[in-house]
């Protein structure tokens, strides 16, 4: 396998789970009380030549007490990938505003051979009006982009999802950062727009659920995303395609809960 295709694997992995789950607008944690965990399993398929598995692992945890903040970890994990991402990110519980973003990678042998390292560590911190991202490793670019108001991370964007107007016609754009994209270039702030765009139920193995769907369009991928219409709006199911919406990309699927 090569250099090149072991980037575009991570590339497609972190930008598409990453999607799926994001969304805008409110603040979900008015109804999560301190000290409540909620630990979420989603198996992954991503399509091509061949099919591949694998599991994303997200925990949210609010902290309560005087520094109230809201923390969450995914261990992202695909078969026949050479890399496992963990992800350890905290907010402001107020403003779900990002305070700090901890990303590690972890090559298997074989990436290593090309990569030259075993491990990678990304971390974002906002400074001021910017957010300086700095890498340990000249695979992610140390770079500084503007700390904008509507700026998410991946892993932020699951949160504001949460907290859609699920009203069918609402829509709202803002700005995205994927913190888990190994180019080898500085990373870049993508244009966002979400708009819900009715309900459907969709059935899975442990059950049927009564969702929200909510359409993504990001500059080359188009999204849907269906949250649970209970008042804590569960991700359910995540589809991704090309920007034509003919070709399917990846499917996500929640297969356990636990609090």
């Amino acid at each position: 396998m090569s250099l090149f295709r072991f980037k575009k694997e991570i590339l497609t992995c972190s930008c598409l789970l990453l999607l799926a789950l994001s969304g805008s607008a409110g603040n979900f944690t008015d109804n999560w009380p301190a000290g409540k965990t909620e630990k979420l399993q989603y198996e992954v398929v991503t399509y091509g030549e061949t099919n591949n598995r694998g599991q994303n692992n997200i925990t949210v945890t609010r902290t309560g007490g005087e520094n109230d903040i809201i923390i969450i970890t995914q261990l992202l994990n695909i078969n026949n990938q050479a890399v496992t991402i963990k992800t350890n990110e905290q907010y402001d519980t107020k403003t779900l505003r990002l305070i700090r973003s901890d990303n590690y990678f972890y090559f298997a042998p074989e990436a290593k051979v090309f990569y030259g390292v075993d491990s990678l560590i990304v971390t974002a911190q906002p400074d001021g009006e910017t957010l300086e991202i700095l890498a340990s490793d000249t695979l992610a670019v140390s770079c500084r982009i503007p700390f904008y108001e509507d700026l998410v991370t991946g892993m932020g964007a699951m949160l504001l999802g949460r907290s859609c107007v699920f009203d069918t016609g609402w829509s709202r754009s803002y700005r995205q950062v994927n913190l888990i994209n190994l180019t080898g270039q500085p990373y870049e702030i993508q244009n966002v727009k979400d708009s819900v765009i009715g309900e459907e139920t969709i059935a899975l193995a442990f059950g049927s659920f009564d969702c929200h769907k909510v359409m993504k369009i990001m500059p080359n991928i188009l999204g849907f995303s269906y949250y649970d219409k209970e008042e804590d709006h569960l991700p359910i199911m995540i589809e991704a395609f090309d920007r034509t919406g003919t070709v399917r990309i990846m499917s996500i699927y929640l297969t356990s809960r636990e609090e």
